[in-house]
């Protein structure tokens, strides 16, 4: 005799500027709220329902406010736990505009959330250069400090022939096992994570976008869509981007780094992205110019293997 409920969190701009879980009943159209206690001039952002057992039915809701707060709610409990605050390395908090990712580490059965922060809500945020950072979080029933996290850093960025191009730092899974999760502070002024991350296969794609208000008739600016792994928050360890459009995923896709060839992280837009659609293995960007672009990806590897078979008898 499950409830069903839509749940949205009560969003900016509320009249109480208070962070707000909002459930409405489908049955009854009664709603109630709870009030995580975020600060004022907050509020709560869409949010990320989990099934723990699988089965279907909701037991945990995730959602982050505009105040840098990462909220971890049980289904029927009256109070929410502040799982993070996201602050940058001055200890300014960083909004957080969009739903986190949940997904599962397929070695430890362990949830994971996954986010960026930034706003891009009004025209003050266009002209907004606070520094932003990429998280990838452990769920825990206690608070995580960023001290708890292991830093990853984007290494290069440079123009490749067919698109700009960034590499972010070699890692493992191990470097995190007793850690709470990573960190990726993102490296240009102004440049912000403000659509929800999505999983590619094994890969974690995240879309950051960097305005330019010079043009107020026409503010666009640039981005880049990274593709990562999410359980080490680092370089995946295979070509993920076809650069140069030959339909091969080789050392051509790689740029050299003090003479080494290394896996390209992330590919860079002249006008900034939205988040990209994968059909099959191609992946279609919506840029705020209008225009698309579109680029070979290579999922997981693959072994061949018999599925099934079936026995042939001639009579």
């Amino acid at each position: 005799n499950g409830v069903w409920q839509v749940i949205v969190g009560n969003g900016p701009n509320s009249t109480a500027g208070n962070a707000q879980f909002i459930m409405i009943n489908l049955q009854s159209g009664t709603v109630t709220t709870v009030d995580t206690g975020g600060s004022s001039d907050n509020g709560l952002s869409a949010v990320a329902a989990w099934s723990s057992y699988g089965n279907g039915i909701t037991d945990l809701l995730f959602a982050g406010d505009l105040q840098g707060n990462m909220w971890r709610l049980p289904v029927g409990a009256s109070s929410a736990t502040k799982l993070f605050v996201a602050k940058d390395t001055q200890g300014n908090t960083q909004p957080i505009s969009v739903a986190p990712l949940l997904g599962t580490d397929p070695d430890t059965g362990k949830l994971w959330l996954f986010f960026g922060t930034g706003r891009y809500l009004s025209n003050d945020d266009m002209s907004n250069n606070a520094a932003q950072t990429w998280y990838g979080l452990k769920d825990a029933t206690s608070s995580i400090n960023r001290n708890e996290l292991v830093k990853r850093s984007i290494l290069v960025e440079r123009d490749d022939d067919t698109y700009a191009v960034r590499v972010t730092e070699v890692g493992t899974t191990a470097d995190l096992s007793n850690k709470a999760g990573w960190y990726i502070d993102l490296p240009t002024s102004g440049e912000r994570m403000v659509v929800s991350n999505i999983f590619q296969q094994d890969a974690l794609i995240g879309t950051v976008r960097i305005p330019n208000i010079s043009d107020m008739c026409q503010p666009t600016g640039r981005g880049f869509i990274m593709a990562i792994n999410p359980f080490a928050g680092a370089r995946l360890d295979r070509t993920f981007f076809d650069l140069n459009g030959d339909g091969e995923f080789d050392e051509q896709d790689q740029i050299t780094i003090n003479g080494v060839n290394s896996i390209v992280s992330g590919i860079g837009f002249d006008s900034s992205p939205n988040s990209p659609i994968f059909i099959g293995n191609v992946m279609y960007v919506v840029k705020d110019n209008g225009l698309t672009n579109t680029v070979w990806t290579q999922g997981a590897d693959a072994n061949a293997r018999r599925t099934a078979w079936r026995e042939v008898v001639n009579q």
